[in-house]
């Protein structure tokens, strides 16, 4: 279904980056508030937990307490995937058992990247790879450099259908850019978000 990137430095700059098999990703799975978190809610996504997730990182809670609390809300965690980090320095993720496969997820320092429906494991591992030699470039460099490696190593099972990042630096409005249908989404999103950076 999906493959993603949540980044969140502790200067308060965050972002997420997602691509998907689905159409539209970018309108239901990322969700970043500056100088509070990055979040992604995906796998049968429930739109509700990304917004609940932020709320319970700004009261205080660290991110596997946000994830807790906000699946006691949800009727059927097992289908969901959660990827949070937050500008404190913590991230954590959830797959639910009943994520398709190929799932999972891994955290790096600053980082969190997983996906489910996956060609393979790899997907992830290569993302994890990029992400944790990258981390003198800009965060929106390393977002990129990390999904295309997701999406040689193989991407959603499906083909990859669309794209967004949602990128927000402290005292700003959130950049969001989207490729809702497309037969290469990452390369549209590439171009469109080189524009930010130069």
């Amino acid at each position: 279904m999906t493959y993603t990137v949540v980044l969140a430095e502790p200067e308060g700059t965050v972002l997420v980056g997602v691509v998907s098999g689905s159409l539209a990703v970018g309108n239901r799975v990322p969700w970043a508030r500056a100088c509070v978190g990055a979040v992604a809610t995906q796998g049968y996504t429930n739109i509700t937990l990304g917004p609940l997730v932020l709320s319970l990182l700004e009261r205080g809670y660290n991110s596997r307490e946000a994830v807790d609390l906000a699946l006691r809300t949800d009727p059927e965690p097992d289908k969901r995937q959660l990827l949070v980090f937050s500008c404190r320095g913590n991230g954590y993720a959830h797959t639910g058992v009943l994520c398709p496969p190929a799932k999972g997820a891994r955290i790096g320092i600053g980082f969190v990247c997983g996906g489910n429906m996956l060609s393979s494991s790899d997907v992830i591992d290569v993302m994890y790879r990029v992400l944790s030699t990258t981390s003198d470039l800009h965060p929106i460099v390393r977002l990129i450099k990390a999904l295309k490696a997701g999406h040689e190593a193989g991407g959603d099972r499906r083909g990859d259908r669309s794209a967004a990042v949602v990128y927000v630096e402290p005292y700003s409005n959130p950049i969001r850019v989207q490729v809702d249908y497309s037969l290469d989404p990452l390369k549209k999103l590439e171009e469109k978000l080189l524009h930010i950076i130069t």
